[in-house]
Formats: structure tokens, C-alpha cells, sequence
């Protein structure tokens, strides 16, 4: 079994706004593919408008 994801920090305009926790698990709508070290993410925005932009992602060393 593969252990579960961990978000180091989420910013938002500049500012933490969440950090440091593990994610329980995919959502309802998740990719079908199989777990591994580095795979897609995927952001879900259908709980109302939301527009996602200048997204960054960085491997830590």
C-alpha cells in the first residue's frame, strides 16, 4: 500500500492558507489510474464559480 499524499503548503495571492496536512484519500471524481510516486493532479471546482490560474507545482528537494 502506497502512502497517502501530503500537502507541504497551499498559497493563495502570496499567503499560506493551508499547510502541513495529509490528504485521506482521492475524491469521488478522482482519475482512474493507478497510484504512484508522481502522477496528474487534478483541481475540482464544481461547488460554485472558481477560476483557477497561474498555478505553480514544486518538487521539493
Amino acid at each position: 500500500m502506497m502512502a497517502k499524499p501530503k500537502v507541504m503548503r497551499v498559497m493563495l495571492n502570496e499567503v499560506a492558507v493551508q499547510g502541513e496536512f495529509t490528504l485521506p484519500g482521492p475524491t469521488l471524481s478522482h482519475m482512474n489510474i493507478a497510484p504512484a510516486a508522481k502522477n496528474p493532479i487534478m483541481l475540482q471546482g464544481d461547488h460554485g464559480p472558481v477560476a483557477f490560474r497561474n498555478i505553480y507545482v514544486k518538487e521539493l528537494d
